[in-house]
């Protein structure tokens, strides 16, 4: 079963955190994301990246281990952006390793985020690449929905066009 899978992450996940970003990104990213960010990325800076999640006490994070390896991850926490409430919680990664996509990973690990946030937070938001098509689908599947509003975010020298989801959660 894929649920028996998941589990809380740990510190020492983070470099098989951060190469399943990567790798991720690479994908499905790849033509919505200039090539030289893409190709810029080095394991050894996203696995701090991904280590200083574990100082932060807001936030979660779970893996997808199937067979002793991580194939998938999703983090969640408190909205980063001031403009929302603090009623309002955010899924701020959820990826899975290209090989793996549509074998239900990316569901699976939504199980345990949504519950986390549902116990803490009246509703989600996230934000997802404009061009996204595959993830944009994914979300709406799930009862996202887009209120219309985008926001530009520059990342290692690329604009990148958001676009928001939210999620009314039932406490």
């Amino acid at each position: 079963m894929l649920d028996d899978a998941i589990r809380p992450a740990h510190p020492e996940d983070a470099q098989a955190i951060a190469d399943v970003q990567i790798r991720t990104w690479r994908v499905a990213y790849r033509g919505h994301v200039p090539d030289s960010v893409l190709d810029d990325f080095k394991l050894d800076q996203q696995s701090q990246s991904w280590a200083a999640w574990f100082d932060d006490d807001s936030r979660r994070l779970w893996v997808a281990e199937p067979k002793k390896a991580i194939i998938g991850l999703v983090g969640v926490g408190p909205v980063r952006d001031e403009s929302f409430d603090a009623d309002t919680g955010e899924i701020d990664a959820l990826y899975v390793l290209p090989e793996h996509w549509r074998q239900s990973w990316g569901s699976v690990l939504l199980r345990p985020a949504m519950k986390n946030l549902a116990s803490r937070f009246e509703r989600i938001v996230l934000w997802a690449l404009s061009g996204n098509e595959r993830a944009r689908a994914f979300y709406r599947d799930r009862g996202f929905r887009t209120p219309g509003e985008t926001k530009y975010h520059t990342f290692r020298g690329a604009t990148l066009e958001l676009e928001q989801f939210r999620h009314d959660l039932e406490g």
